[in-house]
């Protein structure tokens, strides 16, 4: 889990930057899929799926191939769980970035 999203949010910004890429990031907007939506971006994703409150980076990557990139260690803002400790657990979003 990212304690604190800022700082790994930052890290990525600063590596994709260095390297020259377009990007963007943000939560994804969840849509009704019984209405039709001119302007599928990809932060749209069907309404079935809020639940996952999902967070993305869109990179702009003509080479079709996995994107590398080095953000250094994340022990200091990262915590890992076994996935049964996380059963029941309940997450909260903010607007800003801590």
């Amino acid at each position: 889990m990212i304690k604190q999203p800022g700082v790994f949010i930052e890290r990525v910004e600063t590596e994709l930057k260095k390297l020259g890429y377009s990007f963007d990031h943000g939560f994804v907007k969840y849509y009704d899929e019984q209405v039709h939506y001119e302007n599928m971006k990809p932060f749209h994703k069907p309404k079935a799926f809020d639940y996952q409150k999902e967070f993305r980076f869109y990179v702009d990557n003509e080479k079709n191939k996995p994107l590398r990139i080095n953000i250094g260690s994340m022990k200091s803002y990262c915590k890992i769980f076994d996935a049964k400790d996380l059963i029941g657990l309940k997450l909260e979003t903010k607007p800003k970035y801590s």
